[in-house]
């Protein structure tokens, strides 16, 4: 488990320090399974504050620091008395990589971490979050052990008398399961729109939202139509069972849908989870922190640290994940349906099937366009596509990407450094997969036919939810609530993910590298005699 806690002072002499703090945090990095790089940057985010703090208060200053592991992270908090002193108001010229990460901070924590400044009456507290810890002994795995504990407990409960049996499943997992499925779905309209949100503000004005912003944003929702297009057909071939399902959809409907998406107050998208609504607040409000400038500042700062709040929440919330696959794989074998498991080699193969054939046609696209070689081409981003696979995760993989984008495949600094930050908080589309295929699978199970305002509205949900990205739990919750199809499969979806993760996580990092390209080219950012070359 590595140590938990560690408690002392210094003072911020440099040797003092070298000596205590910075020999603390790397102690408990380490045995946290931290690699040296990240030891190092985590290191040198410290000694930024400190460095703040020496200038202000001199070397001979006590400070007081405590580190902790907590919800799979490790946070290094200072503590200094005396007059305000934030590290964030030193003023630096900062590369445009590194002004994209200050505001997208809250939606990239789990990939560079995060430093926050808080201070109250004679105190300055600085926190430095790293990155998410990175389990690499699947056994360890809180969702695995919900599957398996949910087997176990299903039998059991098989075995029961029907009466006692009636009162567990209706008097005590189904209510627990409402309420961890609502608190989950609850927590991610703010996640949604604060996303969308603090992307936007990562622009710089309001000619770059229009002349830079909208484009990049085009190109993400185009992936993403792709994406559900080439994933329907290829799921329509195997389920397909067409005529008027229950979810219709008239003209006056579309319109009434198309007009829908205008919030008519600020509260309602929020409590209702209308991600439509929720994304043109997100625009509408974005825009106008751009229009507004340097007018607005103390303002954005307010919402990068609510961001944070946010964030922090859904990390807190996330823990009681686990809850929903052991309730729900419980429920099925008490009530005797766990011949209905079974049923999930079609989820594994249609995803194992879509992200080979999406993959493909990528490759083959972006080189035959741009000419390139495709065994070259692999070869450049195949360090991502493996650290992908095995991490199972397309979020350790950020800062690599910086350094192949340059070195490997010729894309300008500048770009690099707005394009791969804003491609994490927006485009996912291993996520897009994973959310396609469950609606389709629950309509072959319940006999259900599939219609053509089914797909319609399918469609418009799947686009909202992937670029605003909101964790896929949280994202099936609100597709399948919002297509009126029975939440209590997010569990057993959860179960089968398991088993996709790898794979669709190499995915992901493939068509992130292959679509960078692509786009470099489109803004003239890409040397492409120097990639075809090498």
């Amino acid at each position: 488990m590595g140590r938990r806690r560690i408690s002392s002072t210094c003072t911020l002499s440099s040797e003092d320090l070298k000596n205590k703090l910075y020999s603390d945090c790397r102690e408990i990095l380490k045995k946290n399974r931290f690699q040296e790089t990240d030891i190092a940057l985590y290191i040198a985010r410290i000694n930024d504050a400190a460095t703040v703090y020496r200038d202000r208060f001199g070397e001979d200053k006590v400070i007081s620091y405590t580190i902790v592991r907590h919800f799979k992270r490790i946070d290094c908090t200072l503590i200094a008395e005396g007059v305000k002193a934030s590290p964030f108001d030193e003023e630096k010229t900062i590369s445009t990589r590194q002004q994209t990460e200050k505001v997208l901070q809250p939606l990239l924590v789990d990939k560079i971490g995060q430093m926050t400044h808080v201070y109250v009456p004679g105190r300055n507290i600085v926190t430095v979050t790293s990155p998410v810890i990175r389990q690499r002994n699947i056994i360890k795995s809180p969702m695995l052990w919900a599957v398996f504990l949910g087997i176990i407990c299903g039998f059991i409960c098989m075995g029961l008398p029907e009466a006692i049996r009636t009162i567990i499943l209706n008097g005590v997992l189904n209510p627990v399961f409402k309420v961890a499925v609502g608190v989950v779905t609850g927590i991610m309209a703010p996640v949604i729109f604060f996303s969308l949100l603090t992307s936007i503000s990562a622009l710089q004005s309001i000619s770059e939202l229009t002349n830079l912003g909208l484009k990049i944003l085009g190109r993400f929702i185009r992936i993403t139509v792709c994406v559900i297009i080439a994933g329907l057909g290829i799921m329509l071939l195997f389920y397909h069972n067409f005529g008027i399902s229950s979810l219709t959809l008239e003209a006056m409907d579309l319109m009434d849908l198309i007009l829908g998406i205008i919030p008519r107050d600020i509260i309602s998208p929020f409590l209702a989870g209308n991600t439509p609504q929720l994304v043109v607040m997100a625009f509408v409000f974005g825009a106008a922190l751009l229009i507004s400038g340097k007018k607005v500042s103390g303002l954005k700062d307010t919402l990068g640290q609510v961001n944070s709040w946010v964030m922090q929440t859904m990390r807190i919330v996330m823990t009681i994940v686990p809850v929903i696959p052991f309730i729900s794989i419980t429920s099925v074998i008490a009530k005797g349906e766990g011949t209905s498991l079974l049923n999930g080699w079609e989820f594994i193969v249609a995803s194992y099937g879509i992200a080979i054939v999406l993959g493909l046609l990528k490759i083959i696209i972006v080189c035959t366009k741009h000419k390139l070689n495709v065994a070259s081409i692999l070869k450049k981003l195949w360090p991502l596509i493996s650290e992908a696979f095995s991490s199972a995760n397309n979020t350790t993989i950020l800062r690599k990407e910086y350094e192949i984008s340059e070195r490997e495949l010729h894309i300008s600094p500048e770009f690099s450094g707005f394009w791969i930050p804003m491609s994490h908080a927006m485009l996912n589309p291993r996520q897009t997969i994973s959310m396609l295929i469950p609606p389709i699978l629950i309509l072959k199970y319940m006999e259900m036919p599939i219609s053509t305002s089914f797909l319609i509205i399918f469609i418009l949900l799947l686009i909202e939810l992937s670029i605003a990205n909101p964790g896929t739990t949280g994202a099936w919750t609100i597709l399948l609530a919002s297509l009126a199809l029975p939440s209590e499969y997010v569990g057993t979806f959860m179960l089968y993910r398991l088993f996709t993760a790898n794979f669709n996580a190499a995915y992901g990092a493939l068509e992130a590298g292959l679509e960078q390209i692509d786009a470099a080219s489109a803004f003239g950012a890409v040397d492409l005699d120097k990639l075809r070359k090498t």
